[in-house]
């Protein structure tokens, strides 16, 4: 099986290259210490000893975009030594990746002339192997005021403009610069260009993006809101708690790749990394800070296909808004909300027994409409959860939002409930909750689950509402978040 696999992915691959021969673009080959350029197709061989690099040059292509095809059996060590990226099948494809081809050809021949068999690696001198950025408390992710913010996201464009412009990775201080990036949900006024308060750098911004990046970049006020370290290290302790260590992940809106750059060291070394990402610039970040990690860059969720059951683990922090989402696949939740959409395809894509630790909205759990979790509830079980307070977003993110942290586990076969035959989490009771501000008392509809374990609820309900409106839901925090939290995962 193994066999048939890695000859369809060459003959894959060698069918790419001759519709890329076909089409008039000029390829050259490096086997066993040979450069030939190619003038056809036949000429292509994928079944001799040794290393086989296939370098192709798009003719139509105004700024050179260079191809890389990668094959046989020391594509292992080649891309250690020259540091490649994505894995796709029993080989490796390089594309548009601003990599020395030269110095891959080069690495090639140099390998090649040991003999097909011969592990060792030649000398790379200074080509270095791309590590993964890893955030500590220094780099203080999420921390500062508003002006503050604005300049780290302006700083770390300007280096995805310099790594594009003299095609290399980022290095030392840039990626702890691009680490720095935090979206633009808490910083709405610099798009408007009648808010004095933001009006130069409304033009210093408006001049750096194209117009996709500012359209992209306008529209992700909406959503773009990053998960404060301290929720996600929290994650990965309730994941560890779980007996998890290594496996395949997903995170389905990876933003600049927070939940890597805090993974544990152990889990990330051990583990297969995935990632989408639909805003543009965001994107280019989270590729140049995690270079082993799979992320599929500029693509909606909706859009991002792999098998059902594929990931052991999906985690993340899903767009909290509501506008629909649809898909051309007409899966059952498309057309759901953003943020339903988000939760029920990950849970499609976890295998049997696979587990999801996500940060949603506590209108996920609240919501007197309860199709969605009855959804959820044939397909997966809820292990635990915990309501935190209003202010655990408020100086990463500046809002102030209800959020709860959900541990889901895929159930091994579908339509059936889990353990419970009616989870209490798939209803809502109606309580009193009083407005501290004003005293006035509302009747506020609260998950079953969090009034069975209030030990749960870090903070107090009420019904004082947020920064945005009055007799609304809240939790009002009422202890040490970090102490709360570690509590909650013991």
């Amino acid at each position: 099986e193994q066999k048939a696999e890695i000859v369809a992915a060459q003959h894959a691959k060698a069918a790419s290259i001759q519709a890329f021969l076909a089409a008039g673009n000029s390829v050259s080959l490096a086997t066993q210490a040979q450069v030939l350029v190619l003038n056809s197709p036949d000429q292509i061989n994928l079944t001799s000893g040794g290393v086989s690099v296939v370098e192709g040059r798009d003719k139509n292509a105004s700024d050179g975009v260079r191809w890389v095809f990668l094959f046989e059996n020391q594509v292992a060590q080649l891309a250690a030594q020259v540091g490649v990226l994505d894995v796709v099948g029993a080989g490796r494809w390089l594309d548009k990746s601003g990599l020395d081809a030269a110095a891959v050809l080069g690495a090639a021949q140099s390998l090649a002339a040991q003999g097909a068999g011969d592990p060792a690696l030649p000398d790379s001198g200074p080509q270095e192997v791309q590590a993964d950025y890893s955030i500590t408390d220094d780099d203080r992710i999420g921390q500062g005021g508003l002006a503050e913010k604005y300049r780290d996201n302006v700083r770390a464009i300007q280096i995805v403009r310099t790594l594009d412009a003299e095609k290399r990775h980022a290095v030392g201080e840039e990626k702890k610069a691009l680490a720095r990036y935090v979206g633009w949900g808490g910083l709405k006024g610099v798009f408007n260009p009648d808010n004095k308060q933001w009006g130069r750098q409304y033009f210093e911004l408006r001049g750096l993006l194209s117009d996709a990046e500012w359209d992209a970049a306008s529209r992700s006020q909406l959503d773009a809101h990053y998960t404060a370290p301290i929720v996600v290290n929290t994650m990965y302790s309730a994941l560890s708690r779980l007996g998890f260590h290594q496996g395949r992940m997903l995170e389905p809106s990876i933003g600049v790749g927070n939940f890597i750059g805090m993974m544990p060291e152990s889990m990330r070394s051990n583990s297969d990394l995935h990632g989408v990402e639909l805003d543009i610039l965001t994107s280019q970040i989270v590729a140049a800070l995690y270079p082993s990690a799979k992320i599929s860059k500029a693509t909606g969720f909706q859009n991002y296909n792999v098998p059902a059951g594929y990931f052991d683990v999906v985690i993340g922090n899903p767009p909290f808004g509501s506008q629909q989402l649809t898909d051309d696949k007409g899966s059952v939740f498309s057309g759901w909300s953003i943020h339903n959409y988000f939760f029920a395809k990950s849970i499609q894509m976890l295998r049997p027994g696979g587990i999801m630790p996500m940060v949603v909205s506590h209108n996920f759990l609240d919501k007197l409409d309860p199709h969605v979790r009855q959804w959820i509830s044939r397909r997966a079980e809820l292990v635990s959860g915990v309501r935190l307070p209003n202010t655990a977003f408020k100086e990463n993110a500046n809002t102030e939002v209800v959020t709860d942290i959900l541990i889901f586990k895929r159930l091994d076969y579908e339509h059936s409930l889990g353990k419970q035959e009616a989870p209490d989490w798939l209803d809502t009771t109606d309580v009193a909750l009083e407005n501290k501000k004003t005293g006035a008392v509302e009747k506020i509809a609260v998950n079953n689950y969090f009034l069975n374990n209030p030990q749960n609820v870090l903070g107090e309900n009420s019904a004082t509402g947020s920064m945005y409106r009055e007799n609304e839901y809240t939790v009002l925090p009422n202890g040490d978040l970090k102490t709360q939290l570690a509590q909650w995962v013991d």
